[in-house]
């Protein structure tokens, strides 16, 4: 919800203080989608990485977020490598 009204800084902290008790990839999208919308497409990014450190397996919705990051900072190679099966 802070995401949601641009609050970044808060729905961040609110996540971070959170994430391991995530096994669930619902709260995970909804973060990396919300950092790609508002323009923090290098912290979305990062936190795709995490998600995979985690094991947590992402579906459709997360692969948006990330594509959306990438198009927002113009990273192509890399959202091609994203989008490769």
């Amino acid at each position: 919800m802070y995401a949601k009204c641009g609050s970044i800084a808060d729905a961040v902290q609110l996540f971070n203080h959170a994430s391991d008790k995530f096994a669930s990839i619902a709260p995970w999208n909804a973060m990396i989608c919300s950092l790609a919308v508002h323009g923090y497409a290098h912290m979305s990014l990062d936190l795709f990485s995490q998600l995979q450190r985690n094991g947590i397996k992402s579906n459709s919705i997360t692969f948006i977020g990330v594509l959306n990051a990438c198009c927002h900072t113009g990273m192509i190679a890399e959202g091609k490598q994203h989008s490769s099966p």
